[in-house]
């Protein structure tokens, strides 16, 4: 008989169960300590088999995701949007949106005073708080209000619909050009029924789009790693100037990690690598200057601005860790931990005073399970096949890393995990994928998909 063996969901269930009772008796730096040792632990025995006199077996080549056809989705798709159109209607007519995201009504009034504004050019938009005029979102607001001369929560939920289930499709497509059919199946279902990501596509917010410039984003930039062409550059480039007309600081964070990721480079592709990494910054930086785009090299003065959002997002019965202060580099790494911690699993039990925390709990058990398979599959890449991986492992580190510092209460970071949830799944979904029978290799069998395919959509849709 075979060595008996704990189910998958076993594992995270128990570890789930081991840090609440440490949480409740020791508080959230408890939890960030068991966390910091868990990975310290985790790295102590990956790396050590590098340290062995026997060279380690090189991982098996599975069949390449070109090999296989893609995932049909039809119906997965149309169920996604159906979900968000039926979501958008409950949620606005019960005003349940008005109680979960205030600022969904905060869209239509601005759109109204936008609208005010281009009907009668006497009416000034200066005295109106909170009005931004480089925010796509809020003319969108401002559209529907001109042309219909209506409420535009509902018509802008429905599009919100269709824009994040497109999202959750990009997050497929880059799992298939990574991982397989399989992976790319897995991903789409997390990424287009996962509870939260449906509430903030089907009412009138911008997520839906920060969450489609965020995907389109990383599947740009996987495509550019593999080949460097004027095409992938412009694509990318597009994406991350769109970025700061939805949500600003998401360019910043996205650009980080993209940028990070090129300093993990197959050698042959150093050339084409450096190119690039020249031409991405120099467009950070023009963005920084023309789109107000924050980008400064000073680490005590943008710990400051850090210390300033955290300190503005820290209110209502939700806000935790108000005494901490991340304005020095000491104090930013002292609770980094911490605020990872809060970022990715609150609301945690023990800290349940409100009927919204507790409607969000059992999404904080689904997101226990998720970012334990998706850090298990980041693992496994690292030790593999970090160069194939690069981009959404480091992206994903600059979106926990950052929200983790600036995040003041549970309400905002249970709506801002979002966008990192998304990376997550990637990994996530791959990670439930048993691997397929070897195959021989040949000069197209790499790790990741060709940047024709991947680009052009050969393979993803049959050919």
């Amino acid at each position: 008989m075979g060595t008996p063996r704990f189910p998958s969901w076993l594992v995270p269930l128990l570890a789930i169960l081991a840090i609440a009772p440490a949480g409740y008796f020791g508080g959230p730096e408890l939890v960030a300590g068991i966390l910091i040792g868990a990975a310290v632990l985790i790295g102590v025995i990956v790396f050590s088999t590098q340290w062995h006199s026997a060279p380690a077996r090189p991982p098996q080549p599975t069949v390449h995701p070109s090999h296989e056809p893609p995932p049909k989705l039809g119906r997965l798709i149309a169920g996604a949007i159906a979900l968000r159109l039926v979501g958008a209607v409950i949620f606005n007519v019960t005003k349940f949106n008005r109680a979960v995201a205030p600022d969904s009504d905060g869209y239509a009034y601005y759109g109204r005073m936008i609208a005010t504004s281009w009907k009668n050019p006497s009416f000034s938009l200066e005295g109106v708080v909170g009005y931004n005029p480089r925010s796509f979102y809020q003319h969108l607001n401002g559209v529907i209000y001109y042309i219909a001369d209506i409420n535009p929560s509902i018509p802008l939920s429905f599009l919100n619909a269709v824009v994040g289930t497109l999202a959750a499709w990009l997050i497929s497509r880059l799992a298939y050009s990574l991982y397989g059919a399989a992976a790319a199946r897995r991903a789409f279902i997390l990424a287009a029924f996962y509870p939260s990501i449906v509430l903030w596509t089907s009412i009138n917010l911008r997520d839906a789009w920060s969450f489609l410039l965020l995907a389109g984003s990383l599947l740009a930039a996987q495509a550019l790693r593999e080949r460097l062409t004027p095409t992938r550059v412009l694509l990318l480039l597009v994406l991350f100037a769109a970025m700061p007309f939805v949500r600003g600081y998401l360019l910043a964070l996205v650009g980080a990690g993209v940028l990070a990721s090129y300093l993990v480079v197959r050698v042959r592709r150093l050339p084409a690598a450096l190119a690039t990494l020249a031409a991405l910054t120099a467009f950070l930086f023009v963005a920084a200057n023309q789109l107000g785009v924050e980008l400064s090299v000073d680490i005590e003065d943008r710990l400051e601005t850090m210390e300033r959002m955290r300190n503005g997002l820290a209110y209502g019965r939700s806000a935790f860790d108000t005494s901490m202060s991340i304005s020095t580099p000491a104090g930013a790494a002292l609770y980094l931990p911490i605020g990872v911690a809060n970022f990715l699993f609150s609301p945690f039990p023990w800290r349940i005073n409100s009927w919204r925390q507790i409607m969000a709990l059992p999404e904080a058990f689904l997101t226990y399970w998720l970012v334990f398979h998706a850090v298990r599959q980041m693992i496994t890449d690292v030790r593999s096949r970090l160069p194939d991986v690069a981009v959404q492992l480091f992206v994903v580190v600059s979106l926990t890393c950052a929200y983790g510092l600036v995040e003041g209460n549970e309400g905002t970071a249970f709506r801002h995990r979002a966008h990192a949830l998304l990376v997550f799944i990637i990994f996530a979904a791959a990670s439930q994928v048993r691997p397929r029978a070897p195959v021989a290799a040949t000069a197209q069998s790499k790790w990741v998909i060709s940047s024709d395919q991947l680009m052009s959509g050969k393979g993803l849709n049959g050919g």
